[in-house]
């Protein structure tokens, strides 16, 4: 005996943490690829990505402000040089926020059937928690997990054929493959 499974089995998170605002799918939902499954709550992450373009905006100023006193001598190629790294790592937090902006919403990587929902609308969630389990639902798609005695272990190897009965289907055989 063994379990059924999906080869294509995926757990679904947000890459940010916050507070679910909106889930779209249940339990046993099929879903498309593409599909919004759930969101957060956005305005912490529009309020960093505020305060990040902010910052870029006082870094560009400051280094135009510097590289005209370098041209007067009056300032340092030091002064120039950190105002250009303060520009620079303002801009790359203003990416690095706009791109965290995208991951606040958890959409389907592939077409499937949603087997667990793990959070709910107005939980807290971590970055990388797993909010769903999703199994791709094609033909192809299905393995059964066996666990073997030592003396079975030995008489079986790769890409051997199989015979698989399930409880669902009591009068119908599925040919298979050992991986």
């Amino acid at each position: 005996s063994g379990m059924l499974t999906s080869s294509a089995e995926q757990r679904l998170s947000f890459k940010i943490g916050g507070v679910i605002r909106k889930i779209y799918v249940d339990e046993g939902d099929v879903v498309r690829a593409g599909q919004l499954l759930a969101v957060l709550d956005k305005t912490e992450i529009d309020a960093q990505v505020s305060q990040a373009n902010q910052a870029l905006l006082k870094s560009e100023r400051d280094l135009a402000r510097v590289e005209g006193l370098y041209r007067d001598s009056s300032a340092t190629l030091e002064l120039l040089q950190n105002a250009t790294t303060g520009r620079d790592v303002a801009k790359e937090t203003a990416r690095i926020a706009q791109f965290n902006q995208q991951y606040a919403e958890i959409r389907a990587t592939r077409g499937g059937k949603i087997i667990k929902k793990l959070v709910n609308e107005g939980e807290i969630t971590g970055p990388g928690m797993p909010a769903f389990v999703l199994f791709e639902t094609g033909k192809d798609d299905w393995v059964v997990k066996v666990n073997l005695s030592d003396r079975d272990w030995a008489r079986v190897s790769t890409g051997m054929s199989a015979q698989v009965s399930i409880d669902a289907y009591p009068a119908t055989s599925f040919p298979g493959k050992i991986t």
